[in-house]
């Protein structure tokens, strides 16, 4: 009787601590980065037919309504060039209303020490359209106005499926952190 007991509370404790392990990959995921991709081309100025592929990813914001939330990250493949988020004068932030993306916009402003390109890319917004839309302007020598050419296009926004391996790694070690502090493994 005594054993059979013993075999249950196990049981029992090794349950509890695999749905805390549970809960706490739940509470990581929904607390993780959002990842998302662009695919697009240019359809009028000099650079038409060149494509435009990326990525972003930004920090989901805590709680309900509307929020903006830097980027976390930026990657922009476009005519051989990758633009980030870490070259001067660039910013992105997305948009997420009541916990749902909603739209991004990414900006590189030309200065001095970058005069020859400026970039924008905007999805989404009660103006420009729902989420999985964008729309890609590339200015050339933008610091003359005269000379400036600007390429336009479109893109589409779509979810990433493949979670980055940072943030698979984050989830293994939640979920075996819950396990070993929520109770002893008995067997």
């Amino acid at each position: 009787m005594i054993t059979l007991r013993t075999s249950l509370t196990s049981r029992a404790t090794a349950v509890r601590s695999v749905a805390a392990g549970l809960l706490l990959t739940v509470m990581a995921t929904s607390a993780s980065a959002a990842l998302f991709t662009l695919n697009g081309e240019v359809s009028f100025g000099p650079l038409t037919g060149a494509s435009i592929t990326g990525s972003f990813a930004y920090d989901e914001p805590l709680g309900g309504g509307y929020a903006e939330a830097p980027l976390s990250k930026f990657i922009l493949d476009f005519m051989g060039q990758t633009y980030t988020l870490a070259l001067p004068n660039a910013s992105g932030q997305a948009w997420v209303s009541d916990g749902v993306f909603a739209g991004f916009q990414y900006v590189l402003n030309a200065d001095e020490a970058h005069p020859d390109v400026g970039i924008s890319l905007l999805s989404g917004d009660a103006i420009f359209g729902p989420w999985s839309e964008g729309y890609f302007a590339f200015t050339t020598n933008p610091l003359d106005d005269i000379q400036a050419q600007t390429s336009w296009g479109a893109f589409t926004v779509s979810p990433s499926a493949v979670p980055e391996p940072g943030q698979l790694a984050l989830l293994l070690a939640a979920g075996a952190a819950a396990m070993v502090a929520s109770g002893r493994w008995r067997v």
